[in-house]
């Protein structure tokens, strides 16, 4: 819970500042008084690979997977722990127990409590090829060592189309957005009021202090913010009149916006509800860009999108400061074809990993998989990180294709892995996990 502000190196009154009031001296932190206190995120998210109980730049514990400095970032100022090599990276997946069935446009959302894992999504009861089936919104829980603690159901879901737009942990409870509602829940998964509504709702972040949303409607791209009970706060921002593909982060110490317009795409950074910077990328090589944020900066990717044709090669990612600037040059990602808005790009181990599944026909007409998964450190380097192995629910050639298209890009972190969810095949349609550990 907030509370003033203690000059002691950790946001205690969580407004995403340390010690601010906190006037510097040269024996140290003085009491309140000055303007000083440095900016929250301002090391960089290392996370998992950290060692369990040291002290990161800006006061947060390494590795505990927890938000110590209730800043919105998760182990910021860590990054001296890893980052772990590709080789040692080692995929699980494990099928969720409560048997529920996804629906076709799904595979969840997930954000890590401290204490748990949370995966958001609408699926149904009864199986895939029930034409009378009934979805609902669902929230599944499982502790660090991947056993399942329950499955809730927390509101009814229209029907087939139905899916979860995000979800974002605040501390004290689960937000959810879904189906055009905001969902809260406790830890154990229990609906907290009633739903709240919100319209053409398109996805959420969290800054350690208030929750950022994007709403879209018909090319209208709106941002507000909301505190933990869902309250607006202040005046919604219109970012755009016509536009496409839009996603929301936050670097650290600014909310970042990606859309696609006719001819450019547009990354945005704000400053509360201040737009300070708008950088114009060309659609053509920048379509429907992706987003990751890692607590000092931010990665974008777009597609080079062929007419006529939604396979695509290369794709192009940018990084970027904590405060909107671009660092270094436009980085290729080739191979492929890759489908479009099909990847997906988070931050793990000091390093963005972006996945891209892609599929092409060889002269037979024979399905040949052009998946590809790379990771791209802070200082540009490219590295490629070997697939998931065959298994179950990756059953042969062209899987990964399916396997990795859906809505998979807003991954947790978590005290040495990380998870996200995905839709399994055999069975088929039914929800399960993967993990990434770090195993040297």
């Amino acid at each position: 819970m907030p509370s003033d502000e203690a000059c002691n190196g950790i946001d205690d009154d969580c407004d995403g500042v340390v010690d601010n009031g906190c006037e510097q001296t040269d024996g140290g932190v003085a009491g309140a008084g000055g303007s000083g206190g440095g900016a929250a995120g301002s090391g960089a998210t290392g996370g998992a690979g950290g060692v369990a109980g040291t002290t990161g730049s800006t006061g947060e514990v390494c590795d505990n997977g927890i938000d110590d400095d209730k800043n919105g970032l998760i182990d910021d100022g860590c990054e001296s722990q890893c980052p772990c090599a590709p080789g040692s990276i080692q995929w699980d997946r494990v099928q969720s127990p409560d048997k529920l069935t996804l629906n076709g446009w799904e595979a969840a959302r997930s954000a890590w409590t401290g204490e748990q894992h949370l995966f958001a999504y609408v699926a149904t009861e009864q199986e895939y090829a029930d034409s009378s089936k009934a979805y609902g919104l669902y929230l599944a829980r499982y502790d660090n060592a991947g056993v399942h603690l329950g499955t809730s159901l927390l509101a009814d879901a229209p029907g087939t189309f139905a899916k979860t737009n995000g979800l974002v942990w605040t501390g004290e409870s689960a937000v959810v957005l879904a189906n055009d509602q905001l969902v809260r829940a406790d830890a154990d998964g229990s609906p907290i009021g009633a739903p709240v509504d919100s319209p053409h709702g398109n996805s959420i972040a969290w800054n350690g202090k208030e929750i950022g949303r994007l709403s879209y409607d018909t090319g209208k791209i709106i941002f507000d913010r909301l505190d933990v009970d869902l309250s607006v706060l202040g005046s919604p921002v219109e970012l755009a009149t016509s536009g496409s593909y839009p996603n929301l982060g936050w670097t650290g110490q600014r909310w970042v916006v990606v859309t696609t317009g006719e001819t450019a795409s547009h990354v945005r950074f704000l400053d509360g509800s201040t737009v300070v910077r708008d950088d114009e990328l060309p659609a053509s090589s920048m379509y429907a860009p992706m987003v990751a944020t890692s607590g000092h900066g931010a990665l974008v990717c777009g597609y080079h999108l062929q007419p006529g044709c939604s396979d695509t090669t290369p794709v192009t990612c940018q990084r970027y400061s904590a405060e909107g600037t671009p660092v270094g040059s436009p980085i290729p990602i080739d191979q492929g074809p890759f489908r479009v808005t099909g990847g997906g790009v988070f931050w793990w181990q000091c390093g963005y990993t972006v996945v891209l599944p892609g599929l092409k026909k060889d002269p037979s007409g024979w399905p040949v998989d052009t998946s590809r998964i790379v990771r791209i450190l802070d200082d540009g380097t490219l590295q490629e990180v070997p697939l998931p192995k065959l298994g179950p629910d990756i059953t042969s050639d062209g899987a990964y294709f399916w396997y990795f298209h859906s809505s998979f890009d807003d991954i947790e972190y978590s005290p040495g892995d990380l998870f996200f969810a995905t839709r399994w095949f055999s069975p088929y349609m039914k929800s399960g996990r993967m993990r990434m550990s770090c195993k040297p």
